[in-house]
């Protein structure tokens, strides 16, 4: 996994910590695959100025490799690691979304927890929804033309 990271967040990222990662970086790796649909590994940081910079950079961990990368070498996704109060209005936030959704019907959206955000499926494109929006769920999906349950 440190290739992966070390290859995607490029040298020229890096300069900002001063190196690449190493193993002694990672504090706890455990395998939540039973817990998952796919391979599932979560992560742990052993610095905080080390977790916050991977977070901020994570879009470019989850881009497919390049030609020159091994063309089987997985995404990457980073999530924060929530604290009690943002994982309670997360499953707020969800709970309020889900209300919305048309149960057995296909052309209903889906909802997913990502982080601080929601993302939202529907007809094979993805929004995400932040927690500090001034958007209620109602108006958010009005916005984005989702059709759900009023």
């Amino acid at each position: 996994m440190l290739p992966i990271f070390n290859s995607r967040l490029c040298p020229s990222l890096f300069c900002d910590v001063q190196r690449e990662l190493l193993v002694g970086d990672i504090s706890s790796l455990v395998d939540i695959t039973p817990h998952r649909k796919i391979k599932t590994w979560l992560l742990q940081f052993a610095d905080s100025q080390l977790t916050a910079f991977i977070f901020e950079h994570r879009r470019k961990l989850s881009t497919l490799p390049q030609s020159s990368e091994i063309s089987s070498s997985p995404k990457l996704y980073v999530n924060p690691n929530l604290s009690p109060e943002d994982k309670a209005q997360q499953i707020k936030v969800l709970r309020a979304f889900n209300k919305l959704r048309f149960i057995g019907n296909d052309s209903s959206f889906s909802v997913f927890p990502q982080g601080f955000s929601i993302k939202i499926v529907y007809e094979a494109k993805k929004f995400f929804y932040s927690f500090d929006s001034r958007k209620s769920p109602q108006e958010f999906l009005k916005s984005k033309n989702i059709k759900f349950k009023e």
